[in-house]
């Protein structure tokens, strides 16, 4: 009896360093994720060859409070897009979503399913956390 009381304590113990080890790498994850997007500032204009202006500072504002609602799993991609704004990807076999936040301080998003369009809109920063959550939660 007490060995495996012993044995689930040291179980536990190890879930647990398990757990804050991989709460440490979603922190220093989402800090890197945030350099990055804070990154896209330093762009000049054309440097995507399209003559397109570098994302502003509300399209990374609000990309960076989205990126809080990602904790439970990240963008595949986070890039520059040429509207000009930020876009954050997530890729699953079927299944494709894209948000984009726009320097005009609109947000777009396109949900893809075997390559057929089930979602494209314009939402509000208010309603980022919502649909970041729903597509996490249909691609974990």
């Amino acid at each position: 009896m007490e060995l495996k009381k012993l044995n689930l304590k040291n179980l536990n113990s190890a879930a647990n360093a398990v757990q804050a080890d991989k709460q440490e790498e979603m922190t220093k994850k989402y800090f890197e994720l945030i350099k990055r997007i804070e990154s896209f500032a330093e762009l000049k204009k054309d440097w995507d060859t399209f003559d397109s202006d570098p994302p502003g500072e509300i399209a990374i504002k609000n990309a960076i409070t989205a990126l809080g609602y990602c904790q439970r799993r990240f963008p595949d991609a986070i890039n520059p897009n040429g509207e000009p704004g930020v876009t954050f990807e997530y890729f699953k076999t079927n299944y494709f979503f894209v948000i984009e936040f726009y320097n005009t301080g609109e947000i777009g998003y396109l949900k893809t399913i075997d390559d057929v369009i089930v979602d494209n809109k314009d939402i509000t920063i208010n309603e980022v956390e919502q649909v970041i959550k729903t597509v996490i939660g249909e691609i974990l």
